[in-house]
């Protein structure tokens, strides 16, 4: 038999092996014996770390059974159950069934868990009404990490403290009735989150990432559009303290009921020697709260219209590793919105957007660590159904092994098509 190798040949049936071969085959020894080393140190590497905060971030999604526990069973038993740190549900509800809802995933979760974890229930259509689908973040810890388990106004929230830093991770908080105005229901739910903060002596300027789920967010309240509405209340709450390394990171997206659900990671250091939180802007926008009057919504040129508060992204370092939270990011460039009619332009806008934000030139213009980062999940956020394929396969081209979820909802502009968040961490 012979085996070619480019222009050489090794002659089995006698074993000849030219002085080429030989050189070849020491090459190849070589690589290998590298690769392997690499390999093993870079485990090592990892193992000795051990101090990844969020280890895994991915979707699941099952039937809805007739009985909640049975999909919530169907969704765990594919999960590192001991490992979760947070369980993200996305599904279809009326207004009337949601704090039913809400209340019947967290018993499952906790019975099947035999531990109270953070559960958020956002009313989002996804790809099937007939499918519930989870985004769960998996954590790995060692001794230098403490995490403790909270509850507060019935809120169940991750008090998460290292040497030199201290971090609340508090669930999604639905604001107690549906039925109240944008602006009572922000109050309502600001009332509770400021509670948080003062238990553990943290000021609402430490948040570092917030999402914020409005309902019917391009309607219409007093001839007041819903979402303009929520910046003037957020506008009003962030006003109580200054903001030192920034505004948050941040969503602010359309759900589908007529509540508001407000969820946050707040983050501030215990040692003052080092930065350990970094705004990001990205220069081909102009930051969100610098936009100007002439694209916010209001009814007259005279009504109040504040601009939303949240920074392109947020960077923090903490546990010895690097996260990075991607804003709400969409096709604009300056304050306007472009491609107006094209849903794939659109896409790979946003997405250029997103690339040039995280992107090591990015993080040198705004003085951060520089290092690299990896994308570890999307939120894709599309306002019409007819554009899920178009856009699912954009991103896909650009971004092909990243978990991701698709989710139909308005989008806080008439014009915007899709809408895409994310997290980084440090690319090991």
């Amino acid at each position: 038999a012979k085996v070619g190798l480019g222009n050489m040949r090794v002659k089995a049936e006698n074993r000849m092996v030219t002085t080429d071969t030989r050189n070849f085959l020491l090459q190849i020894f070589l690589y290998i014996k590298k690769t392997i080393y690499f390999c093993i140190h870079e485990k090592h590497i990892k193992q000795k770390k051990g101090t990844n905060m969020i280890t895994n971030i991915y979707y699941l999604h099952a039937p809805i059974d007739s009985n909640i526990f049975t999909t919530i069973h169907n969704l765990l038993k594919h999960t590192q159950q001991d490992k979760i740190l947070s369980l993200t549900f996305f599904g279809t509800c009326i207004d009337q069934t949601y704090h039913t809802i809400l209340h019947n995933i967290k018993q499952a979760v906790y019975t099947i868990l035999s531990k109270k974890i953070l559960i958020t229930f956002i009313p989002e259509q996804t790809i099937s009404s007939q499918e519930l689908w989870v985004e769960v973040w998996e954590y790995n810890s060692d001794n230098t990490i403490s995490i403790s388990h909270e509850t507060t106004n019935n809120i169940h929230y991750l008090y998460i403290k290292d040497q030199q830093s201290e971090m609340l991770c508090i669930e999604g908080i639905p604001s107690s009735s549906h039925f109240l105005s944008i602006s009572q229901q922000s109050i309502d739910i600001f009332t509770k989150l400021e509670s948080i903060f003062y238990k553990h002596n943290f000021t609402i300027g430490d948040i570092v990432r917030q999402w914020n789920y409005i309902g019917n967010i391009t309607g219409y309240h007093n001839n007041e559009q819903n979402y303009q509405i929520y910046n003037n209340s957020r506008t009003q709450f962030y006003q109580k303290t200054s903001w030192p390394y920034g505004y948050p990171a941040a969503t602010g997206i359309g759900a589908q009921f007529n509540g508001l659900i407000i969820s946050c990671i707040a983050f501030k250091s215990t040692n003052n020697k080092h930065k350990r939180i970094y705004p990001l802007n990205n220069p081909l926008q102009i930051a969100a709260h610098s936009y100007s009057k002439e694209v916010l919504i209001g009814s007259s040129t005279t009504s109040l219209k504040e601009t939303p508060k949240f920074e392109r992204a947020k960077l923090i370092n903490f546990a010895n590793n690097i996260y990075c939270f991607i804003s709400g990011t969409a096709a604009i460039r300056g304050e306007y919105s472009a491609h107006i009619q094209s849903p794939q332009k659109q896409t790979e806008l946003t997405l250029d957007n997103i690339e040039y934000l995280i992107s090591l030139k990015n993080l040198q213009y705004n003085s951060c660590p520089e290092t690299s980062l990896k994308i570890c999940n999307l939120r894709v956020y599309i306002k019409n159904r007819n554009h899920y394929q178009v856009i699912r396969k954009t991103v896909e081209a650009r971004f092909p092994l990243i978990p991701a979820i698709y989710l139909f909802t308005d989008i806080c502009r008439e014009e915007l098509l899709v809408e895409i968040e994310g997290i980084c961490q440090l690319l090991q």
